[in-house]
């Protein structure tokens, strides 16, 4: 079993040249993307024993997805395809060095269910780790599942506040779930930006 189970998004980011608009791009370039993805995979590679858990789409993107996260050394088992639904496609485009533009195209990410989880995979890490956009679909209950799951067996929980204004219905929303996040968890990653988000 991993040290480290991370639970959330593994998705497709389409990243269009530096320095143009979502507007103006006429090209993409694909990359792995997704915080929890992304954890797991650095995780991997300083040496750590860890796994993913999420849900991709049956689709191309998601057989890139579960190989490539999986060549990098975490553990996919838990990373599973979901007939009839395709991966989560996130168009990104960075138009200035400060500002980024998202379009998210939310698919099977949001659609990991509490039936979904391992309570003996997570209960048997030392630490879980998830992100704020599991609070942003039908995954609610397995995040808030996967905690409690933690909880019952002494696992740390670290939580990535992760605000992506296009997962949410109103900035209330994201406040209200990125905040039942953080009471949820031992160790809270933020940046300044999602600080002065949810404090002002």
């Amino acid at each position: 079993m991993p040290e480290i189970v991370c639970v959330g998004e593994a998705v497709v980011d389409l990243f269009a040249p530096t320095g143009t608009s979502l507007k103006d791009a006429d090209r993409f370039i694909r990359a792995a993307g997704g915080a929890c993805a992304n954890t797991s995979v650095c995780l991997a590679r300083l040496g750590r024993d860890v796994g993913l858990v999420g849900r991709v789409g049956d689709d191309a993107f998601g057989d890139h997805l579960i190989e490539l996260i999986g060549s990098e050394g975490a553990d996919t088992t838990h990373l599973r395809k979901l007939a009839g639904h395709f991966t989560t496609t996130v168009l990104v485009a960075s138009p200035t060095p400060d500002q980024q533009d998202f379009t998210i195209f939310r698919g099977a990410d949001a659609e990991l269910l509490s039936v979904h989880l391992d309570e003996s995979y997570i209960g048997e890490a030392t630490v879980l780790c998830y992100g704020s956009p599991v609070f942003t679909g039908t995954s609610r209950d397995a995040g808030i599942e996967a905690v409690s799951m933690a909880r019952r067996h002494g696992t740390l929980v670290s939580f990535d506040a992760n605000y992506r204004p296009g997962l949410w219905s109103s900035e209330e929303s994201a406040r209200a779930g990125i905040s039942e996040g953080i009471r949820s968890c031992d160790i809270c990653k933020l940046n300044e930006v999602e600080l002065e988000f949810l404090t002002g």
